[in-house]
């Protein structure tokens, strides 16, 4: 689990899938997402897409095409989270998972340097798991 998600190229994927137009791929990769994002021990080229300032990052369109855009992907993962399922409002679990992701990715920037280490220095008694989240 720990090579997954230190994966930049997973990341992306599940990032893509959470804009698929199927709502529960969309749920079922928001709980893959939540891994990489609670990860204590994120690499820097995961840091990178989820919070660091300008950057290469996928953006599928609705015209069936992509197109490389530079973006603050901090901002937009936060604007996008706050409406992700909004409808589920009667699912707290979901809603305090969602809160928790996006409380890490505005945190993701004031420390970003000193978060980032390679999955072979993993500090030992750390996990990815959100716990109770």
């Amino acid at each position: 689990m720990t090579r997954y998600i230190s994966s930049p190229d997973n990341l992306k994927l599940m990032m893509n899938m959470l804009k698929e137009k199927s709502r529960n791929i969309q749920f079922e990769a928001f709980h893959v997402f939540k891994v990489f994002v609670a990860n204590p021990n994120k690499p820097k080229p995961i840091l990178d897409i989820l919070g660091n300032i300008d950057h290469i990052y996928l953006t599928i369109h609705m015209s069936n095409h992509n197109e490389m855009t530079i973006v603050r992907n901090q901002d937009k993962l936060v604007d996008f989270l706050t409406k992700f399922h909004e409808d589920r409002s009667e699912d707290e679990q979901f809603n305090d998972e969602k809160a928790y992701l996006i409380k890490q990715i505005k945190e993701l920037t004031k420390g970003s340097s000193a978060i980032g280490t390679s999955s072979d220095e993993q500090q030992p008694g750390t996990s990815a798991s959100m716990g109770n989240v």
